[in-house]
């Protein structure tokens, strides 16, 4: 019976992940393999579509590791920290789009559990929230987390709309940006 309880608390035993990610600039950050990332479109004029996208270059990722799972996860990205490799439209993102002087943190929870395989794994769909411009909504994310050597390799995506967050088009005169922003995410936590 001792042993029982004990292998039970052992299973049930969990330790915190925190970790921080910084990276200098737009070039560094799309090399990285530890990297939060949007896309999205725009069309000039009405005719040509181009894409464009952006890399956080300061987030942390925070979670509780129980022996299967992940529980209470936190991704907190600095909101003037996005790079999309254009000075205009980053001033732009972070004065109108995202007001980071008054909003600094984007942030992304997961309050549920989270599977953790030894071997690559599906997608699982997980319900999470999404706090941008002080405000939270609910998103669903698709994440993969695998175990390997010692290490936690979390990835995932999600597509979010614009106007169901609440944030302003960045729309210019000659240029209209698609509504839905593709994110994408992958860290290894240690």
């Amino acid at each position: 019976m001792k042993q029982a309880i004990l292998l039970f608390l052992i299973s049930i035993q969990s330790f915190a992940f925190s970790n921080t990610f910084k990276c200098e600039d737009y070039d560094n950050c799309e090399k990285s393999k530890d990297f939060v990332k949007f896309e999205s479109e725009s069309t000039k004029l009405g005719i040509i579509t181009t894409s464009f996208d952006g890399y956080a270059k300061d987030f942390s990722v925070k979670a509780d590791h129980y022996s299967s799972f992940l529980k209470n996860i936190k991704v907190i990205v600095k909101a003037n920290s996005f790079d999309t490799d254009n000075s205009s439209r980053d001033e732009k993102m972070f004065d109108e789009t995202l007001e980071t002087k008054k909003f600094e943190d984007v942030i992304i929870t997961i309050d549920s559990p989270v599977r953790v395989f030894d071997s690559e794994a599906d997608y699982q769909r997980v319900p999470s929230k999404i706090m941008i411009r002080g405000k939270t909504f609910p998103v669903i994310l698709k994440a993969k987390v695998i175990k390997k050597e010692n290490n936690i390799y979390v990835s995932g995506n999600c597509a979010i709309s614009l106007k169901k967050l609440e944030i302003p088009d960045p729309s210019i005169a000659i240029a209209n940006v698609r509504d839905q922003f593709d994110l994408s995410f992958a860290v290894r936590l240690k």
